[in-house]
């Protein structure tokens, strides 16, 4: 039988639960830290606002990728119309993400629960064969 290399995954990621849990928590624990702080109570709300509108905007964490994308084995990351180099990736907790650190110095999220298991792991075997390129 012989063997035949991919040359790109694709794959479609749905919202994750793990970035919504984290970003609560942080967003929890923030508030928290703000509202038992000595600073005064007209810069506590001042301060929970703006973390709140910062959750809501953006999160806490780098953009997760979201949607129809491909991940080519040079590690071309196409992604709402745009090509992305990827200049490095974080793979230390890849058991529920991957942190891709693109060349323009943009960095995407890719959760594990947001593609099935197994685009993910295709979609680890491209970034790591790109990684060690």
């Amino acid at each position: 039988m012989p063997i035949t290399s991919q040359k790109f995954v694709n794959a479609t990621a749905k919202p994750s639960f793990y970035a919504l849990a984290i970003n609560t928590i942080f967003l929890l624990l923030m508030a928290w830290l703000v509202i038992i702080s000595s600073i005064p109570l007209v810069l506590t709300f001042i301060l929970l606002l703006s973390l709140i509108l910062v959750f809501w905007h953006s999160g806490f964490m780098p953009r997760s990728i979201r949607g129809e994308f491909r991940l080519s084995e040079h590690g071309v990351l196409e992604y709402q119309q745009k090509k992305y180099l990827i200049r490095y990736a974080v793979l230390n907790v890849a058991f529920v993400g991957v942190v891709l650190h693109f060349a323009d110095n943009q960095r995407f999220l890719l959760w594990r629960d947001s593609v099935s298991d197994d685009e993910y792991r295709k979609l680890l075997v491209e970034i790591r064969k790109a990684h060690h390129e």
